[in-house]
């Protein structure tokens, strides 16, 4: 259960361990600068799952998002759209396992300032649309802190969020409204260029994300292709490269 997570990274970084903990973490930011700052006590590492920053096409982007901006001037609105469908792509990817859990230590129990109304929207939420939070600060690190700010709860699987960052507009659009389909986009509204990030579904390996451009310039669709791969697999070497180059430092 997710509500243990906390609990175990921290028995596991305190047997001196490497952690590749699936999101979300913990529940509760004090928790994570607590696994923040003991991976750094024990000098492990301490990583959570966020396969998306994986793909090919996220990593084009990261790579020539100041290329784009120098060709087609600034940015003026950033949209991440996220409606969940089959994200297991029709594959059956659940483990379960018979062992009896002895701890009653569920953090969830010491949210304060989450109310018992909205404990599942807030934890449906942290579960499900955190991915795309992530990717922001991912690709967009340069940026300011946010201002403006405006979340709103339309239902427990929807939700829109909204600020201003640098003078650019940024919205999330999250929910179950193409629910038999997979729809995870990024848009990236330029002075003179519209980018369209669209990925797959996380256990869709025979398909690939995709880069679309309209040059407002050429006023033409410039196709990026790239070669797909798994993100999974991929994230998991670099989790092995980290730990690899921490255990030289030792």
């Amino acid at each position: 259960k997710r509500e243990r997570s906390f609990y175990y990274s921290k028995k596991l970084l305190n047997y001196n361990l490497n952690l590749l903990c699936e999101k979300p973490a913990v529940l509760d930011h004090k928790n994570l600068k607590y696994l923040i700052n003991l991976s750094n006590k024990k000098n492990k590492i301490f990583q959570v799952c966020y396969q998306k920053n994986y793909f090919n096409s996220v990593i084009f982007l990261k790579k020539n998002i100041s290329k784009l901006i120098k060709q087609y001037g600034k940015i003026n609105q950033i949209n991440f759209e996220l409606f969940n469908g089959d994200m297991r792509f029709g594959k059956k990817s659940f483990c379960r396992t018979n062992e009896k859990i002895k701890d009653k230590e569920i953090e969830e129990n010491n949210l304060k300032n989450v109310s018992n109304k909205n404990l599942i929207k807030y934890k449906i939420f942290s579960n499900r649309y955190i991915h795309s939070i992530n990717l922001f600060h991912n690709l967009f690190p340069f940026l300011s802190k946010p201002k403006k700010i405006n979340f709103e709860i339309i239902t427990k699987f929807n939700y829109y969020l909204s600020f201003l960052l640098s003078n650019i507009n940024v919205s999330f659009f999250f929910g179950d409204y193409s629910y038999n389909l997979w729809h995870d986009r990024i848009i990236i509204i330029f002075q003179k260029a519209k980018v369209s990030l669209d990925m797959i579904a996380p256990l869709d390996f025979k398909n690939k994300s995709k880069i679309t451009i309209y040059d407002g310039i050429k006023k033409k669709n410039i196709m990026i292709r790239l070669k797909k791969n798994n993100v999974f697999q991929d994230q998991f070497k670099s989790f092995i490269h980290n730990t690899k180059i921490k255990n030289k430092k030792t």
